[in-house]
């Protein structure tokens, strides 16, 4: 004859011991809010892992964790600069291996990369790059001339 594990205690409860403290959440005995914090707390180490650190949600997030923030190239309240050493092509392709672009576009003055809702335009300086991350609405009129036939409107 098998013997069936028990998923709960069916006895009676005493006055010492209330019913709702000696629910169990399995066979072993866990009550169910420590499997639950241990669910959730699992959960947020899964999504932190997998996202990185918080604050890089993003594409935005992560160019603003990874590059020195210029607010003297910023253009306007459209586009937010940021500087690296490094020039264009290895700045996109940092960025792209983290944040994959819906499109691209790359000539010799720069690389830029579309979002959904963002775009990275990154520009080619005497001694590095410059970022500007900003609105797609206003990336895309503003780089017309780098970006037709590559981006859609």
């Amino acid at each position: 004859m098998r013997k069936r594990w028990r998923t709960e205690d069916r006895r009676e409860p005493t006055a010492d011991a209330p019913a709702a403290a000696r629910r169990t959440g399995g066979p072993f005995g866990v009550p169910q809010a420590a499997g639950y914090a241990a669910f959730l707390t699992a959960l947020a180490v899964f999504f932190v892992w997998t996202t990185g650190v918080p604050g890089q949600l993003s594409v935005r997030g992560h160019v603003d964790a990874a590059y020195s923030r210029s607010h003297a190239d910023d253009i306007g309240r459209d586009a937010v600069a940021y500087t690296s050493p490094l020039t264009p092509t290895r700045v996109a392709g940092a960025i792209t291996d983290r944040w994959q672009p819906g499109r691209g576009a790359a000539d010799a003055d720069g690389v830029y990369l579309r979002y959904a809702d963002d775009s990275v335009v990154i520009l080619r300086r005497q001694h590095g790059s410059i970022i500007l991350v900003e609105k797609t609405t206003t990336a895309y009129p503003r780089y017309l001339d780098h970006v037709a036939g590559h981006w859609d409107r």
